[in-house]
């Protein structure tokens, strides 16, 4: 696996990203709306990625004072290591300091 860093993903990224998705939530998001994620100011993505490969991605969106999580994913042969909770946690302060407070209905694709 390698060293893993915690950061916000560039353009190389997306391609990693999507592949998590196909793996994860079966194509939940193309790369197009994955690159619309990352250009938006209001949204937040963020990765848990080695030089190789992309291990893990969460995003919210700010909405005036609210932060809404959106998506949080881990490859399956890396889950209950603990990097699910690092993108929660991070996205979670990342939106406390905006001033935002989160709000949402969590749950897996298709769940309540």
């Amino acid at each position: 696996m390698g060293q893993l860093e915690l950061r916000r993903p560039t353009i190389t990224d997306l391609n990693g990203i999507v592949h998590l998705d196909q793996v994860c939530l079966g194509g939940f998001w193309s790369y197009q709306e994955y690159t619309r994620e990352l250009e938006n100011p209001q949204h937040t993505l963020l990765v848990v990625a080695s030089p190789e490969q992309v291990w893990g991605c969460g995003v919210s969106w700010g909405i005036a004072d609210e932060l809404h999580l959106v998506l949080l994913m881990v490859h399956p042969q890396y889950r209950r290591r603990g990097i699910g909770g690092l993108l929660l946690c991070r996205l979670l302060q990342l939106g406390h300091r905006g001033g935002r407070s989160p709000v949402g209905n969590f749950g897996s694709k298709g769940q309540q």
